[in-house]
């Protein structure tokens, strides 16, 4: 985790800071670049969904997801 967030504050996505009441914590902080780069990201990922599910209806989309939920918590047990 922490060469995550080191990478995302490389990047400028994210401050680290010293928690002010307990100085073994360190806070992180999504940066306005972060929120850009969020914002741009959700966006590219709600037109794949669109372009992808377009061919089920809203009942076919529920029913596929409580599916894949199913079949997820079912590998998870194993």
């Amino acid at each position: 985790m922490t060469e995550m967030i080191n990478r995302l504050q490389q990047s400028n996505l994210v401050t680290l800071f010293q928690d002010p009441e307990d100085k073994r914590r360190t806070r992180v902080k999504i940066t306005e670049e972060g929120i850009r780069v969020y914002e741009e990201l959700k966006s590219l990922g709600n037109n794949f969904n669109a372009q992808t599910y377009h061919i089920y209806n809203e009942n076919e989309i529920v029913v596929l997801s409580e599916l894949l939920n199913r079949l997820v918590d079912h590998l998870k047990e194993e």
